[in-house]
């Protein structure tokens, strides 16, 4: 039987990525997001960690190892890709310390979606920044369809690459996911902690992005976001 909790973050902020540390402790398995891979690459990846817990690489050598693969997310000019660098990188250094096996919730058989519009676009009047928004929650919607299609599965899954679960009755599989994902819609009886919500200075931009995005996915058409698209221009936010 699974427990599943389910960990809301933004994917950004060294002082957000410090307080998944007690539910990474609490947790039997962990699943960090990792968006659109193949089956195969999902199982290649599961049997890597599970080879690197078995294995006596030090925490200063898994760090040096980690750090040497990521450079050049670590030192990027830009300070968004730079901030997620070094959220992932306090991610696994506390999964590599707490020796938490790894599993990978979103894996796509034969075809996987196109995952470039997550790239901010160039956008230049408030219906492009409704379409892009709306592309961004049809892509959304797609994926947490296929989480919640092997969270079905998953007890399985993780009692084959880790044997050491075969005979525990009650497995606690915990997942970091983006804030506008909606798994709980699909998987009824989840526990939803909302990370970026214990952020102390969540800018304002999230905080109307979050309202856009709830409002879209319920419906919304141009004209009854569009005042809340140009307050967010109006006040110099990002519109993604």
């Amino acid at each position: 039987m699974l427990n599943i909790q389910i960990l809301k973050t933004t994917h950004i902020f060294e002082d957000q990525a410090r307080k998944l540390l007690p539910y990474i402790q609490k947790c039997d398995v962990f699943a960090p997001e990792i968006p659109c891979k193949l089956e195969r690459e999902c199982t290649e990846e599961e049997e890597k960690w599970s080879s690197l817990l078995r294995s006596s690489k030090t925490r200063s050598g898994f760090l040096r190892d980690h750090d040497d693969e990521n450079f050049h997310l670590l030192s990027s000019e830009d300070q968004k890709t730079r901030e997620s660098a070094k959220y992932q990188r306090i991610l696994r250094d506390y999964l590599f310390r707490c020796r938490k096996p790894l599993y990978v919730a979103e894996r796509w058989q034969v075809s996987r979606p196109d995952i470039s519009i997550i790239r901010n676009p160039s956008i230049s009047s408030p219906k492009e920044a409704y379409n892009h928004f709306k592309s961004l929650i049809d892509l959304s919607r797609r994926r947490d369809d296929n989480v919640a299609e092997n969270l079905l599965k998953a007890e399985e899954r993780i009692k084959t690459v880790y044997p050491a679960f075969q005979e525990k009755q009650v497995i606690l599989l915990t997942l970091e996911i983006g804030a506008y994902h909606r798994i709980e819609d699909r998987v009824k009886g989840v526990d939803i902690i909302e990370v970026y919500k214990q952020h102390p200075h969540i800018p304002l931009a999230s905080e109307r992005r979050k309202e856009l995005d709830d409002r879209i996915y319920h419906g919304a058409s141009f004209e009854e976001v569009e005042d809340l698209i140009l307050s967010m221009s109006n006040e110099n936010l990002k519109l993604s």
